[in-house]
């Protein structure tokens, strides 16, 4: 791969924020309200995560995806930045398959298992 910068933010819209940022040199970051947390992980795992967000063409996708308004769905937003080029996509609760993959991804990452509180 290039030796293009390369960064990721993944934000839950949950009851609190969430955000999962993610980090060319391995750091990865996870913020729930005032709590921080980092973690190292392998620069293979982030070559692989910029590999498959790039095979996938995430750049292609729209910027929103609202689905339907019913129920009470947790949204999320990634922010996926190489080089010169970043693209957000926001999805509330019908989103394209490779959104959702790469969210599942995003998350595999952080060690520990995220908890959502929802709305309700």
């Amino acid at each position: 791969m290039s030796q293009e910068t390369f960064t990721v933010k993944l934000d839950i819209h949950d009851n609190l924020l969430k955000s999962l940022s993610v980090n060319e040199d391995g750091i990865v970051t996870f913020t729930e309200g005032d709590k921080k947390e980092c973690e190292q992980v392998s620069c293979d795992a982030i070559e692989d995560l910029k590999r498959y967000i790039l095979e996938k063409d995430f750049f292609s996708l729209e910027e929103k995806y609202l689905g339907t308004e019913c129920c009470d769905f947790v949204a999320h937003t990634v922010t996926v930045s190489i080089g010169e080029k970043t693209h957000t996509v926001y999805c509330y609760n019908t989103c394209p398959i490779y959104f959702d993959e790469i969210v599942k991804k995003i998350k595999n990452l952080w060690p520990r298992t995220i908890e959502y509180t929802g709305f309700s």
